[in-house]
């Protein structure tokens, strides 16, 4: 079966194959939500080197990983209200993954908040 590529294609048990039109909303849901978690993973990536690497414990580095960290919480949000915003209209169900989302943000934001006592 050939599919082109801006369908998307879920199987459910028992049924048959929908497609569904993925919209400019849905796909900018999944680009804020991937450009937090690659700030977030650079962010680690510069937390572990500001810890053992003695070169890299300076004041700016400790800064990007606070912007970074804000950056991705800023991310996670506005992805998680778009999708908020249009879920019920498009027949989508909040899953697990949207309460892990949430989560991630809380506690990416709590861990903002830590990083900036740290700089003190």
């Amino acid at each position: 079966m050939s599919v082109p590529l801006h369908k998307n294609i879920s199987i459910k048990p028992n049924t048959q194959s929908v497609c569904r039109q993925i919209t400019n909303w849905f796909r900018a849901t999944q680009a804020l939500e991937c450009l937090g978690l690659l700030c977030m993973g650079i962010a680690l990536l510069i937390l572990f080197l500001y810890f053992f690497v003695s070169q890299c414990k300076r004041r700016k580095a400790m800064i990007a990983i606070i912007l970074l960290t804000f950056a991705s919480v800023i991310f996670i949000v506005i992805g998680i209200a778009v999708f908020a915003t249009k879920f019920e209209d498009r027949g989508y169900d909040i899953s697990w993954s949207m309460g892990l989302a949430i989560a991630g943000a809380v506690f990416a934001f709590v861990a903002g908040v830590m990083e900036i006592i740290e700089l003190r």
